[in-house]
């Protein structure tokens, strides 16, 4: 795993919740707004404004580990 995605995975852990079937899940939003985050993930944040301004439909990955 390289550090972009050690990174995301940190921040996923530090701002996610539980659901009941124990899967760790955090909105984009909470992301997004989070300074500690924007400040990693900046370059992401701008693709993805990119992609829903050109109406992409982004599907979620699963990260190893998670």
């Amino acid at each position: 795993m390289n550090v972009d995605h050690e990174v995301l995975v940190e921040q996923i852990h530090r701002l996610g919740t539980r659901d009941k079937y124990g899967k760790l899940k955090v909105k984009f939003g909470v992301l997004f707004n989070d300074d500690q985050c924007a400040n990693f993930f900046e370059a992401m944040v701008v693709t993805l404004k990119a992609a829903k301004r050109k109406k992409i439909h982004l599907v979620c990955c699963r990260l190893a580990g998670m």
